[in-house]
């Protein structure tokens, strides 16, 4: 199966430092493994087990989400994480 690719967005930025709007681009591999690509001028890459990880690490309580690009496989929306 491809990977899945995602936007990881930030609604509030408590701290200043990432802004808001999409702040990261990455690919959800079938295995559940996450590569993730900071969109800021200091672009750095992170690879976490899984989008759960992901959203504990980055997520900032509820003020960070993610928006699919891809369908889920055998299906023609993306879905809603």
């Amino acid at each position: 199966m491809l990977p899945r690719r995602f936007a990881l967005i930030r609604h509030v930025d408590y701290t200043g430092g990432a802004g808001t709007g999409v702040i990261a681009y990455g690919v959800a591999f079938d295995d559940g493994q996450v590569v993730l690509r900071w969109s800021s001028a200091h672009r750095a890459t992170s690879v976490l087990d899984s989008v759960e990880d992901l959203i504990a690490a980055h997520g900032h309580g509820e003020t960070t989400s993610i928006e699919w690009i891809d369908a889920v496989p055998g299906t023609a929306e993306p879905a809603a994480q």
